[in-house]
């Protein structure tokens, strides 16, 4: 079997941020957070942004994942695929430093939409199916009542008609059916009763896939991290606090 090895394409585009306009109120708290600087204690940053929404512990930052996002994976392991292949995408938000760092939380979120994975979605498809001829017939032992037969002995055969069973195997049971050639085979023969065609699977499928394009979605809220030991200002901006799709 041939193992793939699908092209990926990660594109990275500049990151565009989706906020609302700014009231008189956020545009004064623009300009306070304008005014922090690394040093300031838990007192001066208040006087400046007032008092937090939340307060946490440690930062946050973007989570990330090997694999295909939203694939099958049991479609990749029936073919061999190696998830080591493919893309690494962001999954969730992971907290860290918590022992380190005091996180003042602010009702200021933005929205980044900075990550475009473009990957394949693969799918099994079936080799198709293949027909099963079938006769039923009026015999006592039901192992004996369905035989299977050619494509040629289906045409042949009707409703009706007159057959011979011959017995190939007992274990397996297997036996085909003939026309009878003498009168004494015609009065011990048996009738067709049915006829059907099954279609059955080829028992074996391909993989198939098309390029697939997720844009990732990176919610952030504007926090200011502080020392845990000494309460000064250490570092602020815009950490994700979620991760989705658009």
């Amino acid at each position: 079997m041939k193992t793939l090895y699908p092209i990926l394409l990660i594109i990275s585009i500049v990151g565009c941020s989706e906020r609302p306009k700014q009231s008189a109120n956020q545009a004064a708290k623009v300009m306070s957070k304008d005014s922090l600087e690394v040093g300031m204690t838990y007192d001066n940053v208040e006087r400046y942004m007032g008092k937090p929404s939340e307060i946490a512990r440690g930062f946050t930052e973007v989570k990330s994942e090997r694999g295909l996002p939203g694939n099958d994976i049991g479609i990749l392991a029936r073919h061999s695929i190696s998830l080591d292949k493919f893309v690494t995408f962001p999954s969730g938000i992971d907290t860290k430093g918590q022992l380190l760092y005091v996180n003042w939380r602010y009702q200021d979120t933005l929205i980044d939409s900075s990550t475009v994975l473009t990957f394949p979605l693969y799918r099994d498809v079936s080799t198709g199916t293949h027909p099963i001829y079938d006769l039923e017939i009026n015999a006592a032992d039901a192992d004996y009542q369905t035989q299977k037969v050619s494509a040629a002995e289906y045409k042949k055969f009707n409703v009706g008609d007159d057959v011979m069973v011959e017995v190939i195997s007992t274990n397996p049971v297997e036996s085909k059916i003939r026309s009878p050639e003498t009168p004494d085979e015609r009065k011990n023969s048996f009738k067709v009763l049915k006829k059907f065609i099954a279609n059955v699977s080829n028992g074996t499928t391909k993989l198939t896939s098309r390029d697939t394009t997720m844009r990732y979605l990176v919610y952030k809220q504007y926090s200011i991290l502080f020392d845990a030991s000494s309460g000064r200002l250490t570092n602020k901006g815009y950490y994700p606090v979620a991760v989705g799709l658009k």
